[in-house]
């Protein structure tokens, strides 16, 4: 028996045939433990290529959220910075103005303070006049409501409680809940824009996971083809198991896109029929207190063509002119006053203060007067404030 040695394994075997034999199957297990091994480099070097995608998609889709957050912080800082600026230019005009006040009134020879107390004494009503007022407005309004105009009143609230109803529901539509699909643990619930946002995010994932799915496959099969034994075996159970995880998460982006963009359609869908009731709604509203307003008016017109509402209407005339622009029996008094005491130099001084006080043309005026009337006519009022305000503290 011959002694043939064989370099390549390092061992003698008997005949040439078998050292030739040997030395083939010696190659073939190499190159199949090389091409195992590069397979194995090539799976460990997608799955890592894979997650630094995902970690690089993590890494933008957070500096986008941080970024947005800095720029809404900018601008609610710069929003917050300008409003004390604003109110501090506020404070110190109100304080340049007082003062001003107060030299105007030093110049003229007459107590700031006064003209102040002054001013509220002239805004001022009396617990019987407020009263009064009141007793005026709810006849005139007794009157003018009819039955007629109170159902019109009835419907209109209806019409303002549909309409506020949509308001809720629209803003509830600002942030959508997709059940089923959840980040970190927690269902999602955002904005319409937001949420598109995630639909695109998973769009472009859906592509490369069916990429690494479909070469997992393929590497796993055609290992498992040229080494049909234990290890073999093994390389498929292995490439199955990533097969499911990669499966698992294809199906998971596409459920989650399918119901992220099925909830966001549901929510437009729901916001243009909202948008279309809301719009009929107001239209409604608007004949309603357009119908309101002509039949008052109507029967305000009926009671001035009846003589026996004239002292009514006067009384309401009044009250009417305090609701709407302030204007108080103390003022009706001084203005009285103004035009018997007429003092043209008081009367700028009362201009420079800011004082609204209501105009005197020349041919109002009945006759003149001096600064001291006016003196005089402002410490009565004080006066009478004081006695004023101790019956509402005394209430």
């Amino acid at each position: 028996m011959g002694d043939f040695y064989s370099p390549v394994t390092g061992f003698h075997y008997g005949s040439k045939e078998q050292k030739e034999a040997m030395e083939k199957k010696y190659m073939a297990d190499l190159e199949n433990k090389k091409l195992k091994e590069l397979q194995k480099a090539n799976q460990i070097q997608q799955q890592n290529a894979f997650l630094k995608q995902q970690e690089q998609q993590e890494q933008q889709r957070q500096a986008r959220e941080n970024a947005r957050i800095m720029a809404e912080a900018t601008r609610q800082a710069e929003k917050d910075r300008y409003n004390n600026e604003l109110e501090m230019e506020k404070i110190r005009q109100e304080h340049d103005k007082k003062m001003r006040f107060y030299r105007l009134c030093d110049d003229f020879g007459i107590d700031y303070e006064d003209i102040y107390q002054f001013e509220l004494w002239l805004k001022l009503l009396s617990k019987k006049t407020i009263q009064e007022y009141q007793n005026t407005l709810e006849e005139v309004k007794e009157l003018v409501e009819t039955d007629e105009v109170k159902n019109i009143y009835t419907k209109a609230d209806e019409t303002e409680n549909k309409l506020q109803n949509i308001e809720n529901e629209l803003e509830q539509l600002k942030n959508i809940s997709i059940p089923g699909v959840k980040n970190n643990g927690v269902e999602v619930s955002e904005t319409k824009e937001k949420i598109e946002e995630l639909i695109d995010e998973n769009n472009k994932l859906i592509p490369s996971v069916r990429n690494y799915l479909i070469g997992i496959t393929i590497i796993t099969l055609i290992i498992f083809g040229f080494t049909i034994d234990t290890f073999g075996v093994a390389v498929l159970i292995i490439g199955g198991i990533l097969d499911l995880i990669f499966l698992d998460r294809l199906l998971r982006l596409k459920n989650g896109s399918k119901l992220a963009k099925e909830a966001v359609n549901d929510a437009k869908d729901k916001e243009k029929r909202l948008l279309e009731e809301k719009k009929k709604y107001e239209k409604q509203l608007a004949r309603e207190e357009e119908e309101i307003d002509k039949l008052t008016k109507f029967n305000f017109q009926q009671l001035e063509n009846d003589k026996k509402y004239e002292n009514l209407l006067e009384r309401y005339e009044k009250a009417m002119s305090f609701a709407q622009e302030g204007y108080t029996p103390n003022q009706e008094e001084f203005y009285t006053f103004r035009v018997n005491h007429y003092n043209r130099d008081f009367e700028v001084l009362l201009k420079k203060l800011e004082l609204k006080l209501k105009n005197i043309n020349k041919d109002e005026i009945v006759n003149y007067g001096t600064k001291e009337d006016y003196i005089d006519f402002i410490e009565n009022a004080i006066s009478k404030l004081e006695n004023d305000l101790q019956e509402y503290q005394e209430s």
